[in-house]
């Protein structure tokens, strides 16, 4: 991954500069490649531009489900969203399960227990 990034960002070959550069150079140069690198995404084939066109266009389906709802006739099926999934997606967290969740209530006893104990 390193060597693909120096000759991208800086038209450089690694073999070469290893022979003829110093560490504290090379320490440089590493440190230096910018967050798009393919050693800064960690092998992630997603770029931060891929990461946020994708949530921009999964934002834009949530309003236009929210409009449509609001505008067509009750009963009326609104499409569903339809998530944007990536094996390499960065945000994407694998194996984990559903939070479980409480029902609501309006119970008074089943609040007042919640409150007070």
């Amino acid at each position: 991954m390193v060597e693909a990034d120096f000759q991208r960002y800086y038209a450089l070959d690694l073999r070469h500069e290893v022979m003829h550069t110093g560490a504290r150079r090379l320490g440089a140069l590493v440190g230096g490649l910018p967050p798009d690198s393919a050693l800064r995404r960690g092998g992630s084939l997603w770029t931060l531009e891929n990461e946020l066109t994708a949530v921009g266009i999964e934002l834009n389906q949530m309003w236009l489900s929210m409009v449509l709802s609001a505008w067509m006739a009750k009963g009326a099926k609104v499409p569903p969203i339809v998530p944007i999934t990536h094996a390499d997606r960065p945000s994407a967290v694998a194996d984990e399960p559903e939070p479980v969740r409480a029902k609501a209530t309006s119970d008074p006893a089943v609040l007042a227990a919640a409150f007070y104990g």
